[in-house]
């Protein structure tokens, strides 16, 4: 399944694109605050590029039949909510971005328009998600509530920024 010789190489340039930028980011953010880069949806998004984009490689490379449906869909979601509240706070004013915004500029377009973008394409055109919309939702729900009580009982409790 999935095994076609262009599929392949693009699935490790989305994989390897997606780690390099997950690493990337654990090297120069400060890791004073409580919640580190978690603190960020953009970072639970990232995050799941990358274990997705594993997953959809070991598809590729026979290593697994499991096509997680529901999970390539909810980071589908996920990766839509991040881009448009991004880019929403973006053209509204640039300053309302937090501090953490000094990432450097091609960090910022991966991780809001050509990491999700890369995500969609395989999600939609290679592996067909959104088959199974009632494990979606679970799966979506779950992420954004366990988002929220990270957010509200933890990270607010614990820290002074984002605010």
């Amino acid at each position: 399944m999935h095994r076609n010789m262009t599929i392949i190489p693009y699935r490790w340039i989305v994989f390897l694109a997606a780690l390099g930028y997950w690493l990337y980011f654990f090297t120069f953010t400060s890791f004073h605050a409580f919640g580190w880069q978690f603190r960020f949806l953009t970072v639970w998004c990232l995050t799941a590029n990358v274990f997705v984009a594993f997953l959809m490689l070991r598809i590729s490379l026979t290593r697994s039949k499991k096509t997680w449906d529901a999970l390539v869909s909810a980071t589908v979601i996920l990766n839509m909510v991040v881009v448009f509240l991004y880019w929403t706070l973006w053209f509204e004013d640039p300053k309302n971005l937090s501090t953490y915004s000094e990432t450097t500029w091609h960090m910022e377009y991966y991780l809001h328009g050509l990491g999700p973008v890369l995500m969609w394409i395989d999600a939609f055109f290679i592996l067909g998600a959104f088959r199974k919309i009632i494990s979606t939702l679970w799966t979506i729900l779950f992420v954004f509530f366990g988002y929220i009580v990270w957010i509200e009982f933890f990270v607010a409790r614990f820290n002074t920024d984002p605010i």
